[in-house]
This record gives C-alpha cells, sequence and structure tokens, in this order.
C-alpha cells in the first residue's frame, strides 16, 4: 500500500523582503487507498490555514485534479495556497 502525502505550497512575505515559496508536507498515516487519502486531503483542505492569510477568511476550492486551492475570502488579496496529494517513494 502507498505512503501519502498532503504538500501544502504557497507564497509568503517577511517585512521587507520578496516574496518566497513556502512548501510543507504533512504525512498521512497508515496504510491508505488512494481514495481514502482523497478524503484526508478534502478534509486538510477545509481546515488549512496558510501562515501568509494572517487569519484572513478563507474559502477551499476543488480543482480537477483533485487539488485544492485556498483562497482568501475578503477584499485584501493575498496569494493562493494549493494543497497536493502526492505518492511518498522514498
Amino acid at each position: 500500500m502507498p505512503k501519502w502525502l498532503i504538500v501544502a505550497e504557497e507564497m509568503v512575505q517577511a517585512e521587507g523582503n520578496p516574496p518566497q515559496r513556502q512548501v510543507k508536507a504533512f504525512p498521512l498515516p497508515g496504510n491508505l487507498d488512494r481514495e481514502k487519502a482523497l478524503v484526508k486531503l478534502r478534509e486538510k483542505a477545509s481546515q488549512y490555514k496558510p501562515d501568509s492569510f494572517n487569519g484572513a477568511p478563507r474559502a477551499a476550492c476543488r480543482n480537477g485534479d483533485d487539488s485544492f486551492l485556498i483562497v482568501s475570502t475578503n477584499d485584501k488579496w493575498h496569494a493562493p495556497c494549493v494543497l497536493r496529494l502526492h505518492e511518498q517513494v522514498a
């Protein structure tokens, strides 16, 4: 049974520095098949709070490739965050 990771990618900017891409990986426990791992991805996307949003309201939007785009729902612009499911090979 494969091992799965949920990977979050977002742009973050520290005061006075240019934006940088931040990547975080969240290993999924146990031996899950792809369908169960996708359920976990959906759960993570609905709860995930990107660091760069600073508490701003957000929405998780499912893309056609089974990834989720996290976007801000207020009038302030925030770079989107993407959560994807990846199979761990090593």
